[in-house]
């Protein structure tokens, strides 16, 4: 990793904190989760960031308020500190953006869970609220300006920028073209990078969208630098998409993309895991007490061999929770002889409960798991434990005592249960892994793999990992261990810096 220190202009929907007004009228700050926000931890100790996110309500908002201009210093993890910029309003503006466009449309194209014979249907609330979408995007791209402009007045050498996800894909270009529309040379504009969270599908998943829709996306990002993806067939399925949607001229091989007098890079960065953060939760306190009640769970047998399969999710239809539970059901009808000597635990976070497709898919989750347990239970045996909330330490606590992670999802940018789970897990489990996760690229040596659309495949699959001997349990516990921690967030960040620097060098990319 490069030793410069940079400024670096971080921007994306959802911020490392939100905001709440206590009852004595100060601000109490909760800190989010996810990768992005634990790898800002790390650039926050050795460059100078600023992040640019949305207000997601009024704790944001009463919070933007108050400062100058919105933004204010604010501390990541380890005491470094950096500048946090609030823009927009909570307003209906941004509702349509995030619960029409990207939540579901967006993503459910993304992911690949429409079924084109029915959904989805672009009406005109669909493209009003494109338009919403739209406007969200320039609520930060002017922040980003704005924000240029300051830098740049301080040390004239303009901050790496780098948006993030699919809530923002109209930004690079609209920052480029508020940049040229204020006569700043080609040859002075920021360095711009975009990374995508989620999957890119192919180019066929596009068509679903207006074709102008699709067309300005892949344009937008096109006014980037450098493009990341989690996965070498997200970064095909990108090549592939602006090649039909705008004939650019793509190299397959190096990942180089010609557009408009434009050069764009492709790369691929698996994003992974805090590992010192990661397990110290899993060392605490609390960590501990809700670990011997998940421990309570495992069936107990004469022999002492009782099995615990764990699934920590969001209820999100691409989790594949469903399937899951019929393949779990599946296996306890053909083998009998489980009954009593396995149990399954849940830990299930309701997800996006004000976007109607997903209030319906936890009905259907709730549905499925009742099924289950009325089909197999007895007095002294209850074969499925779900537990409905946003609890992030009883997930790390069902990691810690899993003897079976089961993660089917149909499709995933990368999915972190797959790496968080072996990193802290102290009874050899065994993972059991869609080929569909961003994942597996790296972990499917080390696991059982399921293709998530197959639930006979999947209970076969759950019972090879509940029959696996010991010393290959442990074998493949301590190869994805290993992998996780050669290969944490820090490595993320530090391999994006590294290309970053490298290109405003004119220095070659080291081949990954």
């Amino acid at each position: 990793m490069t030793d410069s220190r940079h400024r670096l202009l971080v921007a994306s929907n959802r911020g490392p904190v939100t905001f709440r007004v206590a009852d004595g009228g100060e601000f109490v700050a909760r800190r989010g989760g996810g990768g992005l926000v634990t790898a800002l931890s790390g650039l926050a100790r050795h460059h100078a960031v600023t992040w640019i996110s949305h207000v997601m309500g009024e704790g944001d908002e009463a919070m933007s308020d108050s400062v100058e201009g919105g933004a204010f210093e604010e501390h990541a993890r380890g005491g470094a500190t950096y500048r946090l910029r609030l823009v927009g309003r909570a307003d209906r503006t941004y509702d349509r953006h995030y619960l029409e466009i990207a939540n579901p449309l967006l993503w459910f194209l993304q992911h690949r869970l429409y079924g084109f014979g029915w959904d989805p249907t672009i009406d005109r609330a669909t493209h009003a609220a494109w338009e919403c979408y739209r406007s969200v995007n320039e609520r930060i791209a002017d922040a980003l300006v704005d924000e240029l402009a300051k830098a740049t007045d301080d040390d004239g050498e303009a901050p790496f920028v780098m948006v993030h996800d699919y809530h923002t894909f109209l930004v690079p270009g609209m920052l480029r073209r508020r940049l040229e529309a204020d006569g700043l040379p080609e040859a002075d504009h920021p360095f711009v990078q975009f990374f995508l969270h989620i999957p890119w599908p192919d180019p066929g998943a596009w068509r679903a969208l207006p074709r102008g829709w699709a067309r300005d996306v892949c344009e937008s990002l096109l006014a980037c630098d450098v493009i990341g993806f989690q996965t070498p067939r997200d970064a095909e399925n990108f090549l592939r998409t602006v090649h039909h949607f705008l004939g650019a001229s793509v190299e397959f091989r190096t990942g180089a993309i010609r557009y408009m007098g434009s050069l764009t890079r492709v790369r691929t960065y698996p994003i992974s895991v805090a590992v010192d953060e990661f397990e110290e939760h899993a060392a605490s306190a609390t960590v501990a007490r809700l670990r011997n009640r998940i421990a309570a769970m495992r069936p107990q047998t004469p022999e002492g061999d009782g099995k615990l399969i764990v699934r920590v999710d969001r209820t999100d239809p691409s989790k594949n929770i469903v399937r899951g539970f019929r393949a779990y059901a599946l296996l306890l009808e053909e083998h009998p002889e489980l009954h009593g000597r396995v149990s399954m635990f849940c830990q299930l976070d309701p997800s996006r409960q004000d976007i109607t497709a997903y209030i319906d898919y936890l009905a259907q989750v709730k549905a499925a798991a009742t099924e289950v347990n009325h089909r197999f239970s007895t007095p002294t045996w209850t074969p499925l434990h779900v537990n409905l909330d946003s609890n992030f330490q009883a997930g790390v606590a069902a990691y810690v005592e899993y003897d079976v992670l089961f993660v089917n999802p149909v499709a995933d940018g990368m999915n972190l249960v797959s790496k968080e789970g072996p990193l802290v897990n102290d009874r050899d489990g065994v993972v059991v892994l869609s080929d569909q996760a961003g994942s597996f690229n790296e972990l499917g040596p080390h696991v059982v793999s399921v293709n998530p659309f197959d639930i006979s495949q999947q209970a076969g699959a759950l019972l090879e990992a509940l029959r696996m001997p010991s010393e290959e349990r442990r074998e493949r516990a301590i190869a994805l261990r290993r992998q996780v921690t050669d290969n944490d967030v820090v490595d993320w960040m530090a391999a994006q810096l590294d290309d970053i620097t490298a290109l405003r060098s004119g220095e070659p990319l080291v081949v990954r």
